[in-house]
């Protein structure tokens, strides 16, 4: 069995578990992951979420991490992100993800691991896009798990300068993962 597979295998397991405290690592990022919606398991977010922060933490726009990284990422349904959207932007409608960075300026001396902040990704609305788009479910997830720990980073998309760094930063990682520019 090759390692891909041993993985693979270890994380159906731990899908499964009701229990199980699951968690993705990659270099200087890493993150503990929760599947609310039952949806999310056949995609395998923690898989997915590796090799997205393996791709991000081997290109220069990880440097903002400055050190050991973590973040929350919880997988969830519509209903879920509505609640969030409306709690903290407004707006009455689900979304496929919000970024809530934690807000700390960490100092240089600060002792590691330093903490981001969360993620929350919607399973309906992200499933409808990629298949309006004709993508797959997990290329798309990959975008938006990554498209959050930009968000974690300090990237936003507010104005046009700033909207064009985070574009470019999406567009070459999900490159490397094989993943066309979803801007596209």
């Amino acid at each position: 069995m090759s390692l891909e597979a041993s993985a693979t295998s270890l994380a159906r397991d731990l899908l499964e578990s009701e229990d199980a405290d699951l968690f993705a690592s990659a270099g200087a990022i890493s993150a503990s992951i929760r599947i609310e919606d039952d949806p999310w398991r056949a995609l395998f977010p923690v898989i997915v979420t590796e090799r997205v922060l393996k791709a991000l933490c081997d290109h220069p726009a990880a440097a903002k991490a400055r050190g050991t990284t973590t973040c929350d990422m919880v997988f969830t349904s519509d209903a879920a992100m509505a609640a969030l959207n409306h709690q903290f932007r407004g707006r009455n409608a689900p979304t496929n993800v919000l970024a809530f960075p934690s807000g700390a300026n960490v100092p240089p001396s600060a002792p590691e691991p330093h903490d981001l902040g969360g993620i929350a990704v919607g399973f309906g609305v992200m499933a409808r896009e990629a298949d309006e788009r004709g993508i797959s479910r997990e290329a798309h997830a990959s975008h938006l798990i990554l498209h959050g720990v930009l968000h974690l980073l300090g990237y936003d998309h507010e104005c046009d300068a700033d909207r064009i760094v985070m574009e470019r930063a999406e567009v070459d990682i999900l490159s490397g993962l094989g993943i066309a520019d979803p801007y596209a």
